[in-house]
């Protein structure tokens, strides 16, 4: 697997997987996808709670959990985070990404990417995180609670195993009532598939570059 280094149209970077030929965050900018889909039109709208637990797939750059922080801690919410990735990316690249630059927080960025897999890791009063390199087939979501889901796989034509019912309704059963499912593929397949499960569909137009995204919530009374 190899990744390019990139520049995308907000000025911050991204990653090109050349076997792919796709890229880890939209070209049209990387910051300003992560911050709108999964901070403004996902973990912005969960109830605020003692704090927030958060699933990731695809823990990538770090970049979602650097926002997600930052959200945090503007709104003096406590998050934790449980994230995977089966294929972490090599610290010589992650140096490289100019996201602290952008968002700020250096010593958080590279202390996400540096931490231990597999246990529990507290970075303050706002944030805790739990990194598994596994593969979302392989997750055990047995006895999780979650109120906030950022699904950010690769998209369906490139990673089809995580699109499927068999996969994504685990995932939704993990969820609190009114917890937000977010992603921004918005595929015909997708909407099918969610109609199926306990949850409000909602398309929200997208960020730049993006005409449309998914959000689900979750119903009342139908939660885990």
């Amino acid at each position: 697997m190899a990744n390019q280094l990139i520049q995308t149209k907000d000025g911050s970077h991204s990653l090109l997987r050349t076997d792919l030929d796709e890229t880890y965050h939209s070209v049209h900018g990387a910051v300003t996808e992560s911050r709108y889909i999964y901070i403004e039109q996902g973990l912005a709208c969960v109830p605020s709670s003692s704090s927030i637990r958060i699933f990731e797939m695809g823990f990538g750059t770090g970049l979602n959990d650097l926002c997600a922080y930052r959200w945090a801690r503007d709104q003096d919410q406590p998050i934790h985070i449980t994230t995977i990735e089966l294929s972490p990316l090599s610290m010589d690249l992650i140096y490289q990404l100019n996201y602290p630059q952008l968002i700020g927080h250096e010593s958080l960025f590279r202390w996400l990417h540096e931490s231990d897999w597999g246990v529990v890791q507290r970075y303050d009063d706002w944030l805790s995180i739990e990194k598994h390199r596994i593969s979302l087939m392989d997750f055990d979501f047995n006895s999780c609670q979650f109120d906030c889901v950022f699904y950010d796989a690769f998209a369906p034509k490139y990673q089809p195993e995580c699109w499927t019912s068999d996969v994504i309704t685990p995932v939704i059963n993990t969820l609190m009532p009114h917890g937000v499912f977010v992603t921004y593929c918005c595929t015909s397949q997708l909407q099918r598939l969610l109609s199926t499960q306990p949850v409000q569909i909602q398309k929200i137009p997208g960020p730049p570059g993006k005409r449309e995204i998914l959000r689900a919530i979750r119903l009342p009374n139908t939660g885990p």
